[in-house]
């Protein structure tokens, strides 16, 4: 890695390191005094040093995944000034090891946002359809977090509001009213719902409802967000995913997933890409029958995400995890940390997203262990989804779906598949292989 340099993991060139230096000035509206800032960098590679009025805020790796920070205590009023390092070789490039462009720098949106002390902080949307495919449960698991010292006292709920296409309503949900409990500063609370025979989600019917949610003083019913952009809002799309008999089912139909890999990048503007150019990649990829996407190699921009539910599009959603040229560090339990942190960015981020169909544990990392962590990690956030990894291999033993692993022409005509390295491939009856590598 770096400069004409042989790779060793996990040190990085100590000669030649690209470095970029930014710097900026920005004002918080008066009417965010008193509420907590955040600032939020989607995809910065491949690790940053951030300060704001020259303190130090924080350190982050991980070129495809959104770090975020609380910058409240750091401000003053009136004029303020970001000033960040990116460096382009870290530990954690060895797991960006994709084939493209391998660009650094802050290449997606990056924004302030402000919150009120008591906060809806996340959740997480499932929906579970009955034995016939028809009616189905919408369930929704919501985190509060208190910024305060003192947590407030009071008891809160979650309210909910689901309405169709047409904007009319459809659903409305509410919690139980609970409290922080001592000394904790987070809080979960749960709601559910039997819906009537919604519209199914799929991309030949990408039919999404809208979720919106409200934290409530349970004691005087007052709305604590109001107004205000801590209102949540969520695409919903009613599906639900199987496997039998080594079939994949979407809303209990079997189902082929015709899936084409997509790089977010742009000949003009590098790893920056606009809405312009995801939906006419969208659009050709519609036109010439393809039902899916694999994100290759790490999670996609989010409004990829949000426009292929609206498209109908398929998604494959993976971990930004490629050793490629050191595969052998997928048996190197120092990048476990790094290996599980990848995935669970992404889940976390992108598990309420209807398009995502099932999860990829990454492409070209290796056969090691780490790659049963990442799969492992991924499960702990997200239990309504199958997983696949791009390794190099046949199949890897951790992985509930099998990848296409580099077939030749010959190989799809005679459904056979491979077994061993690249340099070292048999190629073999799919059965039989299944039987050799299972």
């Amino acid at each position: 890695m770096g400069h004409h340099r042989r790779a060793d993991p996990p040190k990085t060139p100590r000669d030649y390191n690209p470095t970029g230096a930014y710097r900026t000035t920005f004002t918080i509206p008066a009417e965010w005094s008193g509420e907590e800032v955040f600032l939020r960098f989607e995809k910065v590679a491949s690790a940053s040093f951030l300060w704001i009025n020259g303190q130090e805020v924080g350190y982050n790796e991980g070129a495809q995944e959104p770090a975020e920070y609380n910058i409240t205590k750091y401000l003053k009023k009136g004029r303020n000034t970001l000033a960040m390092k990116v460096i382009k070789y870290s530990d954690g490039f060895y797991l960006e090891g994709q084939d493209y462009w391998r660009l650094a720098g802050i290449f997606d949106d990056v924004y302030l946002y402000a919150t009120p002390k008591t906060r809806l902080f996340d959740w997480y949307v499932t929906t579970d359809l009955d034995k016939d495919y028809r009616d189905a449960d919408l369930n929704i698991e919501v985190s509060v977090r208190s910024y305060d010292k003192q947590p407030i006292t009071t008891p809160l709920k979650v309210q909910a509001v689901l309405t169709g296409a047409n904007g009319k309503e459809v659903a409305r949900l509410e919690s139980q009213a609970a409290t922080f409990a001592s000394g904790s500063s987070t809080l979960t609370l749960n709601m559910s719902k039997h819906i009537s025979n919604p519209l199914k989600w799929t991309a030949e019917t990408p039919n999404l409802y809208n979720l919106k949610m409200y934290l409530v003083d349970a004691a005087t019913g007052k709305r604590l967000s109001e107004n205000t952009p801590e209102d949540a809002r969520q695409d919903v799309g009613f599906k639900e995913t199987e496997m039998r008999n080594n079939v994949f089912y979407l809303n209990g139909k079997p189902l082929k997933v015709n899936a084409q890999c997509s790089h977010m990048q742009d000949p003009d503007n590098g790893h920056a890409v606009n809405d312009e150019l995801v939906k006419k990649d969208m659009t050709i990829l519609k036109q010439f029958g393809f039902n899916g996407v694999r994100t290759s190699h790490y999670p996609p921009v989010p409004r990829y995400l949000e426009y292929a539910a609206r498209y109908g599009l398929y998604i494959i959603d993976e971990a930004g995890v490629e050793a490629h040229a050191t595969e052998w560090v997928s048996g190197d339990k120092r990048f476990i940390p790094m290996y599980r942190e990848r995935v669970r960015r992404m889940v976390l981020r992108d598990r309420n997203q209807p398009a995502v169909l099932f999860w990829s544990a990454g492409n070209e990392s290796g056969e090691g262990p780490n790659i049963g962590e990442v799969i492992a990690e991924g499960r702990k956030y997200d239990h309504t989804r199958w997983w696949m990894y791009g390794g190099n291999a046949y199949s890897h033993p951790a992985e509930d779906i099998i990848g296409p692993r580099y077939p030749t022409a010959l190989a799809l005509d005679l459904r056979v598949g491979y077994i061993g390295s690249r340099q070292q491939r048999r190629y073999v009856r799919r059965d039989v292989a299944r039987r050799l590598y299972p």
